[in-house]
């Protein structure tokens, strides 16, 4: 059995402070992963099994803790997604058409876009 290392008095330190913080779901996985390293009680197959996690989850996230610590490894690096092209009140009545019915093909749904005065797209974008 391989063990993990240790991660240090000062990064336990860190993991329990921010433990004791409300945090996100996402959030509290990542602590409890590190956490549970931090412990030195658990082999990497067990942290996965409890956590919900793969493998290479485990890694990352050690590593990830040991080169930043606790505030590296909560940040997220995601930024959202895209804003959608049709927006505001022309999404929604784009909306209650499709659920109506009103558009028979994908070009159809494309067309009325475009007159809308929104961007074009492709026939597989609508």
């Amino acid at each position: 059995m391989r063990t993990l290392p240790k991660l240090g008095e000062e990064i336990v330190e860190q993991i329990d402070a921010a433990w004791k913080l409300p945090q996100p779901d996402w959030a509290r996985k990542r602590l409890l992963v590190v956490r549970m390293i931090a412990q030195h009680e658990h082999t990497v197959a067990e942290i996965m099994k409890v956590v919900g996690v793969c493998r290479q989850t485990v890694f990352t996230y050690r590593d990830k803790v040991m080169s930043e610590g606790v505030e590296g490894l909560l940040k997220r690096d995601w930024n959202g997604a895209r804003k959608p092209a049709v927006r505001g009140t022309v999404a929604e009545e784009f909306l209650e058409r499709l659920g109506e019915g009103k558009f028979r093909q994908a070009r159809d749904a494309q067309s009325w876009i475009k007159k809308r005065g929104s961007s074009s797209f492709s026939v597989g974008g609508a």
